[in-house]
This record gives structure tokens, sequence and C-alpha cells, in this order.
């Protein structure tokens, strides 16, 4: 092992160990992995983690770049010194004094509850079908295949964000079938989640559905019963594997996805190519590469600081392109653009680790503000649901939260925002706030400990 391999595996353990934190020294009850701490330590470690083991095994797919060892600690470290300014902001009071001076949300109406769901539901599908249909019909929306619905998509987005619509209008329709105990909408909330699903699956988005199913799952654990470790640890590594057998299925056509072909030549690959998202060249194990790529393209002089440019710009990803034609690219938009003009060509994209755009604006102090920052905010996401944890309407809102988590972390702030607040937290806030027919209280519901 050489000296390089040796610093890169004390930083791999180091950060192990921080990640263990948040389990080794809770405060009182089992450990909760829905907790805002948890779930944010382990979905950043899920995307920070798999590249530099990749480097320290001399591993590296041919499609990811590799950096050597110096390069790769001096990342790691910075994300390691990232999370302990994160564990620095939610161990401080400040999240919580904030928590407490939001006002919680009257209890709702359970009918109002399921009328705004449906009307989501009906906007979703109006937009959806009039995309599928300017497209050409549903087989050439099929047919498109994954990387070419983005194509096109592109000029088209204020129709096609109909199917982003559909799964938030589920996740609202899902919060009325508990509220309304009706089995008859229970049955429906099923059917239309198995049939988005199913559509879903065929066009290979999985990260709508990672969305849906989280928020889901997220809303019954603290609305009906709270699942144990060991159940989400079976569920969690069926789901993953899945994941990655989905990724490797949407090389397919649709209307082969299905068949014994498609499934004999998944079967036939090698191993590791079932867990491709850490393993290969995957969303996970690619994350890691940006951090050290920004370091390497600021040193030699391919990329200049920002100095909170990509930040200040974000305000403007909500002016929609039809209205202003010269928006400035978001950060993810300029990267690929700049960088992988051919790729951009295509009509695909990248996602840009949100702390490798805090190191493009400010350096390792951006890197620490934004993770201290983060801290903050997740502790009053977590002092909010403390306080009205028999809240529906604060459940509802606290599952969107923690459903975006993987979402967010993988793209520049930008996109994160427009993504979270404009079709999908602003619209149940909204729903929320209608069903409470727009009453806050001052009084906090009374709450179970949150652990």
């Amino acid at each position: 092992m050489s000296a390089g391999q040796g610093s890169l595996a004390a930083a791999i353990i180091l950060f192990l160990l921080a990640c263990l934190v948040p389990a080794l020294w809770r405060k009182r009850g089992p450990w909760d992995p829905f907790d805002a701490r948890n779930a944010f330590v382990f979905f950043f470690a899920l995307y920070t983690l798999p590249y530099p083991a990749l480097i320290y095994l001399r591993d590296v797919p041919p499609l990811l770049p590799s950096f050597d060892d110096g390069l790769v600690v001096r990342a790691l470290v910075l994300s390691l010194a990232g999370l302990l300014a994160f564990y620095g902001g939610y161990a401080w009071s400040l999240g919580d004094r904030i928590a407490g001076k939001i006002p919680p949300v009257h209890p709702g109406s359970p009918a109002k509850a399921l009328r705004s769901a449906v009307l989501v539901l009906v906007i979703g599908g109006v937009l959806f079908g009039a995309f599928v249909t300017t497209v050409g019909g549903p087989a050439a929306y099929l047919r498109a295949g994954y990387l070419g619905l983005y194509r096109l998509e592109q000029g088209r987005e204020y129709m096609a964000i109909g199917l982003t619509l559909l799964g938030t209008g589920l996740v609202l329709l899902y919060h009325a079938a508990y509220e309304t105990r009706s089995r008859v909408v229970g049955v429906l909330t099923w059917t239309l989640i198995v049939a988005l699903g199913a559509l879903l699956f065929a066009i290979g988005r999985r990260r709508y559905l990672l969305t849906l199913i989280l928020a889901i799952v997220v809303y019954r654990h603290y609305r009906k019963q709270r699942l144990s470790v060991p159940v989400l640890l079976a569920f969690g590594g069926v789901g993953f594997l899945l994941f990655n057998v989905w990724g490797l299925l949407r090389r397919f056509p649709w209307h082969a996805l299905l068949s014994r072909a498609a499934w004999s030549a998944v079967l036939q690959r090698p191993l590791r190519d079932f867990v491709y998202t850490v393993a290969g060249e995957g969303e996970f194990s690619g994350a890691g590469v940006w951090l050290p790529q920004v370091i390497t393209r600021l040193a030699s002089g391919d990329l200049s600081y920002f100095y909170g440019l990509s930040y200040l710009q974000a305000p403007i990803v909500f002016i929609p392109r039809l209205l202003y034609p010269g928006r400035p690219p978001m950060l993810s938009e300029w990267y690929v653009t700049t960088f992988h003009p051919e790729l951009a060509a295509q009509g695909g994209g990248m996602g840009f680790f949100f702390l490798a755009e805090a190191y493009l604006n400010f350096g390792v102090v951006g890197v620490l503000a934004v993770m201290a920052l983060a801290g903050i905010v997740f502790r009053c996401a977590a002092g909010y649901l403390r306080r009205n944890q028999k809240s529906a309407a604060a459940v509802l809102l606290y599952a969107a939260l923690i459903s975006w988590i993987p979402s967010g972390i993988r793209v520049d702030f930008a996109t994160a925002i427009k993504g979270f607040t404009e079709f999908f937290f602003v619209i149940l806030l909204l729903a929320v706030l209608y069903s409470a027919g727009w009453r806050t209280r001052r009084e906090p519901v009374p709450g179970a400990a949150h652990g």
C-alpha cells in the first residue's frame, strides 16, 4: 500500500466514524432513520464515499476520471470538515428557536384535502396529456426513451411539469386517504400510484419514483406506524438492488423491458453491475467526482471562483424561459454546455454536487458555511415536527423535505430550489393551508418525542 492509499484509507475511516455520530450519541429512544439529521447524513455519505473507495481500490470505471490519491484525500477531508460543520449547525439551538416561531397549521378538513389532491392531479393530468399529444401521442412518447424524453421536453417544460404534478398530487391523495379513512379513496390512491409507477418504470425516471415512495414512507412512519430498522434495512436493500436493475433495463426500449431477452441480458452481466450506482458509472459514485474536479479546474485556471453568483442568480430560474428567453443557465446547464458540449447537444445533462458548487463560489469557507446552514435548516425541520407530530400537515411537509434530500444533494442550488419549491413543497403547503381554511395556530400541537 502506497502512502497515498494509506492516507485515503484513514480519511475514509474517519468519515465513516463521523457518519456514525448520530447513531452512537443519540439522547434517548430508538434511532430514527427518518430524523432530519440522520436522513441527511445517510444520503450525504451515499453520494460522498463511493468514489474515494473506488480510488482506494484502484478500480475506477473507465467513464469516470481517475484523480490522484492526494487530491481525493483533500476533497474527502473537506467533505468531513463540512460534515462536522453540519453537526455544529444542527447542535446550535437557532434552528429550534426558528421552529418555535413558525405557527402550527390549524387542523384541516379531510374533504378539502381530498379536493386539493384531485385538483392537483387534474391539472397535472391535463398538462401531461397535452405534452404527450404535442410529441406525437403515447406511442411516440414511450418510444423516445429515457434520454430522448429530455430532448422532447426542451421548449415544452411548461407542459412536461405535468408528470411532476402527478407525483405531487399522489402524495396529497395519500395524505387525504389517511385523513378521510375512506377505503375507496385508499384503493384509488394505490391504483394510481401503481399506474404512475409503471409509467415511470417504462420511461426510466427513477428519481421521480424514489421521491414519491420516500415521501409516502416517511408520512406513514410518523402518522400511522413507525417502521423498525430491520424492516427498513430489508426493504432498503431490496429497493437498492431493484434501483440498479432498473438502471440496466432502461437501456432497452419500453416494450421490451419485461421481455425474456432483456432480463436474460441483464442477468448475464457481472455482479458488479447490479450495484453500478456505487461501483460503476452511477449517480452515487459519479457525484464524488465533482469536488476534486472543481478543485483541479480552479487550480489550473479552467474555472474561476463565482463568489456567490450561482446563489444570487437562483431566483431567476423561477422566470419561465417563455418570458425571459435570455435567462442565464443554471450552474449544471452551464457546466455541461461548457465542458461537455457533445452531451448537451444530445439533450443530456449532469448533476452538480452541492458541495462542489459551494467550493466553486467561496472555496473552503463556502463548504463549511453551506453545511452549517444545512444543519440549521434540518434542526428547524426536526424541531417543527417534534412540536407538531400529531399534526398531519406538519408530517406531510416534513415528509416532502426528507423525500427531496436525495435529489437536492446531487444538483446545484438553483435546480434544487426550483424543483423542490415550485411544483412540490409550495403546492403541498398551499393545499395544507387551504384544507385548514388558511388558518394557523400559535399554540403548538402536542406530539410525541422525536428521536
